[in-house]
């Protein structure tokens, strides 16, 4: 099939939002050699993603070499966070990818990612990364604090705002702020 069917073929099944697909887009994303399929397939599970899939998603982040791949994952497990009951759960399996990051673009989605699961292990991990020397971190860290689970560091990314010197992660800080301000 070319790829360009392929693609439709992901919007057909996006719009039929059917959970029998789910496993076949999960696996074509993680086995395609071709970075727009895999993405179309990533797109078209955002909506069915389940805690059980969460594994396969971190697995395509930590060893896809395609960043826009990579980051069609980051935003699906950001939506089945959303809808999880067991976020503590998430961020333990989040927290256990980053801890085995084999790349600092995975490592750095990982981080990101525990703001969506939120809880006490990510907390840590988040803290640490905005304490970090490297800009990348914090950005990492600042993008996770926009996307928080709930509003219990909020304070955090206010504190932050307060005492970046970069006016660059500043406006980023704030940028997240506003962001976490805006979501539901």
């Amino acid at each position: 099939m070319t790829p360009d069917i392929r693609i439709k073929f992901f919007d057909v099944v996006y719009g039929r939002n059917s959970p029998d697909s789910l496993s076949h887009l999960i696996d074509h994303a993680r086995n395609s050699s071709r970075p727009e399929t895999a993405r179309a397939a990533l797109k078209s599970a955002k909506k069915l993603a389940t805690d059980d899939d969460v594994p396969a998603l971190l697995t395509i982040i930590q060893f896809t070499t395609h960043s826009n791949v990579r980051q069609e994952a980051k935003l699906v497990v950001i939506s089945l966070a959303s809808r999880s009951s067991a976020r503590p759960r998430l961020a333990s399996e989040i927290k256990a990818a980053h801890d085995s990051a084999t790349s600092d673009d995975a490592r750095l989605i990982f981080i990101e990612l525990l703001g969506a699961a939120g809880g006490k292990e990510a907390t840590i991990v988040v803290e640490k990364a905005l304490a970090s020397e490297s800009q990348m971190d914090r950005l990492a860290a600042i993008a996770a604090l926009g996307t928080w689970a709930d509003d219990t560091q909020f304070e955090m990314l206010l504190d932050h705002l307060a005492e970046e010197e970069d006016e660059r992660l500043r406006n980023t800080t704030f940028q997240s702020a506003y962001q976490f301000l805006m979501n539901d």
